[in-house]
């Protein structure tokens, strides 16, 4: 079993990750107790679910000491705001009834 250790910031956000942290080539070159003034150590980190749309934000949970999601909106792109409005537009035109056929 390895252990991770993670560095966690403001609301439990995962801020690091390192899969490897004693390893003697790529490790953090520390000790368990200097890594542990600045991080935690856990067994696995489930990978994120893809979700279109969404980004996903790790997050530590202290009480069971494990990492779970959080899916927050990806802000849409210029691009994809005019085609989502034309999109809204269009469909209003079809279906939308506006009175604009001159019959009273």
């Amino acid at each position: 079993m390895s252990e991770i250790y993670i560095r966690v910031g403001k609301n439990n956000v995962v801020e690091f990750i390192h899969r490897s942290p004693f390893d003697p080539a790529n490790g953090l070159q520390s000790t368990r107790d200097e890594l542990e003034k600045t991080g935690v150590f856990i067994d696995t980190i489930p990978n994120p679910d893809m979700i279109e749309g969404k980004r996903a934000i790790p997050k530590y949970n202290p009480d069971n000491k494990s990492v779970y999601y959080d899916y927050v909106d990806i802000p849409l792109s210029p691009t994809e705001r005019v085609e989502q409005l034309e999109n809204a537009f269009n469909e209003l035109l079809m279906f939308g009834d506006f009175g604009l056929g001159g019959e009273e």
